[in-house]
């Protein structure tokens, strides 16, 4: 084999290797990762996301799934007049309305129905030549108003996320090059 021919096809494999629906393979395993860390994990690009705000709230049956039960401070379930409450006192604020709900209150992990979850975990897609990630227009606010609230990195790939996205491009850039994929 020429030098010319072994170049051609180091090239062949390193165009093959660069496609876009293997980086889109890749960026999805680390995408995963990611989705764990936002939302199981409770961490951002740069730390823990936060505590959940314990500071007495009432809160509207709409805002529960589980566990809703109308009562005032006292704890009564009328009012003096007789009518009943039709919000739910809670002493702990929305950490309590977590744990009422049998979900997780000792981090934040910016899941109360889930929709913000699941729409950023299958929000992957290829866009041209780039593999982008983001949330569908419904959810586009609420991902806003979270970054403002706990920071700019709340959605960004964190360093360990990067770095496993470099480790693993390298070995499939190295598995094409010598030929072994």
């Amino acid at each position: 084999m020429t030098t010319e021919e072994y170049n051609t096809k180091l090239e062949e494999r390193l165009n093959k290797a660069s496609e876009t629906k293997r980086v889109y393979d890749l960026a999805q395993t680390i995408h995963k990762q990611q989705v764990k860390r936002i939302f199981d994990e409770g961490k951002k690009a740069g730390g823990n996301i936060g505590q959940y705000s314990s500071t007495p709230l009432y809160a509207v049956k709409t805002e529960f799934k589980t566990g809703f039960q109308p009562k005032g401070k006292s704890g009564a379930l009328l009012f003096k007049n007789g009518k009943p409450h039709k919000s739910m006192y809670l002493r702990e604020g929305y950490k309590e309305l977590k744990q009422v709900q049998g979900l997780e209150s000792g981090f934040v992990n910016l899941t109360l129905s889930a929709q913000l979850k699941n729409d950023f975990a299958n929000s992957l897609s290829i866009t041209g030549d780039e593999v982008i990630s983001g949330v569908s227009q419904p959810n586009t606010g609420k991902a806003e108003g979270l970054e403002k609230k706990y920071g700019d990195d709340l959605f960004t790939l964190s360093d360990d996320e990067k770095e496993a996205f470099k480790s693993a491009a390298a070995q499939c850039v190295t598995k094409y090059l010598t030929g072994t994929e």
